[in-house]
């Protein structure tokens, strides 16, 4: 099948885009293959690149001869087209539904995407299950990295049957946490938690009633609570923790990922976080191709949907208006990989599990998302911005300090301050600080001590006592 036989009207000049908190833009309306893009021929105007995988409902109405397309998309943005002709209109809407529904791996941008830049590093390769497992294998010798696994209820060959021993024996030892399946329920959560923040007709009273009753700030305290608990049996009492849910896929690594965020500082880097999503989460097996092939917007029935890693990094984010000096990236930097996730010229989240894209043959067929991230890492765009009033506090070298504020003003993201806000959460029974450690600027050696720093403790607040996070 060709992209040509699908689009109807290729391209219509005259198009007015009009998003929330930004200008209109007047133009051309163009249709591919994987793109919808709108292009004005005014100055230092930007253009529309939206991915049909990102589409993930439509609506259409009609005024006269002037038609209006409302496009939502799957990162919750909503943007309108008014097109003139209704005939244009009706094509075009036509052409969005039946392309932004594609489910053929053959079709998926990914396999298309080219990147503009020099490949010098096989990113597929950066984070391999051996490597992130060799500092476990020297710490503990009950723990032995094979590459044949054998199921614990079948009879062991002779030769695997001392490592299966030990193994149970390491099962047995562990503190136990049960977890409960949420994939339906965290659907519907996110569905009402996006009707709320989208209705302006409420006060505040009501807008706030709203958020408590879509329950996702339940979501966000039961999981960190769990994931305090997990870290404070492991820090206090130095016991081993089994985490389980019903597949193992969903809130088991929710649970598992915070712990280690919470207690590793390395898992607060750009580089340390990307090797934990690697790990936990894409060679563990979280079908993403499921999960994210429906947003809170689709008319479709939820089959599988669920914005299990979305509420992963909602928690992260929590933590991180904590202690914002423990992380070496932003808020920024968890937008990316949330956008990524539901639709990208990237194979880093296509299919289900890692033996699926080994399968497609996707490490040879497209490229990975950590290649983008190293070089937004260069760039700083993700260093948390904190860092740079802390250079300041401490009279460091000035020409760093201007090359630091140039790249910031260069490359960083606009904020724009309508997140939803999470209020009152208490997450008890777990005590946890995370001590602010140094963090070193990437590339210069230069470490910031983080010293006399007082950090508020906004939104989520995990009380103070007397644990220690390890270094």
């Amino acid at each position: 099948m060709e992209f040509a036989e699908l689009i109807k009207t290729p391209r219509v000049d005259g198009v007015v885009l009009r998003r929330p908190f930004l200008p209109t833009v007047e133009g051309t309306l163009c249709l591919t293959g994987h793109h919808l893009i709108l292009s004005s021929r005014q100055d230092n105007t930007e253009e529309l690149w939206l991915l049909h995988a990102n589409i993930d409902a439509i609506e259409k109405r009609f005024v006269g001869s002037l038609g209006t397309i409302i496009v939502k998309c799957k990162d919750l943005r909503v943007i309108q087209l008014d097109i003139p002709g209704m005939e244009e209109c009706l094509n075009i809407a036509s052409s969005i539904e039946v392309l932004s529904t594609l489910d053929s791996v053959s079709l998926m941008y990914p396999l298309f995407y080219r990147p503009m830049f020099q490949v010098i590093e096989d990113g597929w390769k950066s984070f391999l299950p051996e490597d992130a497992f060799k500092d476990l294998e020297s710490m503990d010798s009950l723990i032995k990295l094979v590459e044949v696994y054998y199921n614990l209820s079948s009879p062991p060959p002779p030769r695997s049957s001392i490592l299966q021993e030990s193994l149970i024996k390491l099962i047995e030892a562990c503190n136990n946490l049960s977890l409960p399946p949420r994939s339906s329920i965290l659907q519907e959560s996110l569905i009402k938690l996006v009707e709320a923040c989208n209705d302006q007709s409420h006060s505040m009273d009501r807008w706030l009633s709203k958020l408590e009753a879509s329950n996702w700030q339940t979501h966000v305290k039961e999981i960190l609570t769990t994931a305090c608990l997990a870290a404070q049996c492991i820090d206090r009492e130095g016991a081993s923790v089994l985490v389980h849910g019903t597949e193992g896929t969903d809130s088991t690594l929710q649970v598992t990922s915070l712990a280690q965020i919470i207690l590793d500082p390395a898992c607060r880097t750009i580089q340390g976080f990307q090797a934990l999503v690697e790990r936990e989460w894409l060679q563990a097996g979280h079908p993403f191709q499921q999960r994210c092939s429906q947003s809170a917007y689709s008319n479709s029935k939820p089959r599988c949907e669920a914005p299990v890693f979305l509420l992963f990094l909602d928690c992260v984010w929590q933590i991180l208006r904590q202690f914002p000096c423990s992380f070496q990236f932003s808020q920024h930097f968890l937008v990316l990989l949330f956008e990524h996730t539901y639709a990208s010229q990237f194979g880093t989240f296509m299919g289900n599990s890692a033996s699926e894209r080994s399968v497609r043959e996707l490490h040879a067929e497209s490229h990975t998302l950590c290649l983008v991230m190293d070089i937004q890492c260069l760039q700083k765009v993700f260093i948390h911005l904190d860092l740079f009033h802390i250079l300041l506090c401490y009279n460091l070298n000035s020409t760093w300090i201007k090359y630091i504020l140039f790249l910031t003003h260069q490359h960083t993201i606009p904020h724009k301050d309508n997140t939803v806000p999470h209020n009152d959460i208490t997450i008890p029974h777990n005590d946890i600080t995370i001590p602010h450690n140094d963090i070193t600027v990437p590339h210069n050696d230069i470490t910031i001590p983080h010293n006399d720093i007082t950090i508020p403790h906004n939104d989520i607040t995990i009380p103070h006592n007397d644990i220690t996070i390890p270094h």
